[in-house]
Parts: structure tokens; C-alpha cells; sequence
């Protein structure tokens, strides 16, 4: 199972129903990606937050798997960084690869 740490900015589109971003985690999730976040999401989110909002915000967030900033968390960033090189080197090649980032 692939693991995608996403952008804040994909999670706030997603609380405020944007550019798609709703059906793309939807996409993912259907292909079996587990979605996570870090302390950096919860932080970035919060602080721009609309007090309407909140029950929104806190359902996402509490539905994302959670990696704190220590050596797991930086381990599953380098995975998603090892998978977005490997994606640029693969460019136009006929060899099949998966997305790895979540900010498209």
C-alpha cells in the first residue's frame, strides 16, 4: 500500500471543496493509498481556519493517518521525494509508474 503525505494546501482545498481535490483523494483512496499528514498540515491548517469551518476541517484531518516529525514521518518523505524523481526520470517512457506526490 502506497502512502501519501499530503500538501497542506491540498487539504485545505479539499475542507473548502476546490479545484477537484475532493474526487482526487477519493481516487486515491480507492486505489488503496493510505493518506496521511504531519504536524506542519495540522499547524498551516489551523491557522487559517474559518470558525464555520471547523467541524469540516476536524473530520479530514481526524480521517488522515497522522506521522509525527521524527524519524517515520522523514522516512515516508523520502519515499514520496524517491517516487517524484523516479516519476521525471521515467518521463515519456513507455514503463508504467505510479504518482507519488499528492500536489498535482
Amino acid at each position: 500500500m502506497a502512502t501519501c503525505l499530503l500538501d497542506s494546501t491540498v487539504i485545505i482545498d479539499a475542507i473548502n471543496d476546490r479545484h477537484g481535490r475532493n474526487e482526487l483523494l477519493e481516487k486515491l483512496i480507492a486505489e488503496g493509498t493510505l493518506l496521511a499528514c504531519c504536524s506542519i498540515n495540522i499547524t498551516e491548517v489551523h491557522m487559517g481556519m474559518r470558525p464555520h469551518k471547523a467541524e469540516r476541517t476536524e473530520e479530514l484531518l481526524a480521517s488522515l493517518e497522522f506521522y509525527r516529525g521524527d524519524s517515520r514521518g522523514r522516512e515516508i518523505r523520502r519515499r514520496t521525494l524517491q517516487g517524484m524523481a523516479s516519476e521525471r526520470s521515467h518521463a515519456g517512457s513507455s514503463r508504467p509508474h505510479r504518482r507519488r506526490h499528492c500536489n498535482p
